[in-house]
């Protein structure tokens, strides 16, 4: 982290989630959540992903917990 304006994640596989308020990254063994205002992805190149604006908190997720969400059929474009 660089203080509360900017966070660099390694191992990022996908960006799930991308709004002012919360960036949602998928990782290779968990999921990281970074809470804030005004956030945005620098940048997202290899694996490596830079976050700046205010950043208020990040969280670890399971994977489990990402995937039960984001891998559905529904949001695939499967049945529905």
């Amino acid at each position: 982290m660089r203080g509360r304006t900017g966070v660099t994640v390694y191992g990022c596989r996908k960006i799930l989630r991308y709004c002012p308020e919360e960036i949602l990254l998928r990782c290779a063994k968990e999921g990281i959540s970074i809470q804030g205002e005004g956030l945005y992805c620098r940048t997202f190149s290899a694996g490596v992903v830079e976050v700046d604006g205010r950043i208020n908190g990040v969280n670890f997720l399971a994977k489990e917990a990402i995937s039960a969400e984001f891998d559905s059929p529904k949001r695939r474009g499967g049945a529905r």
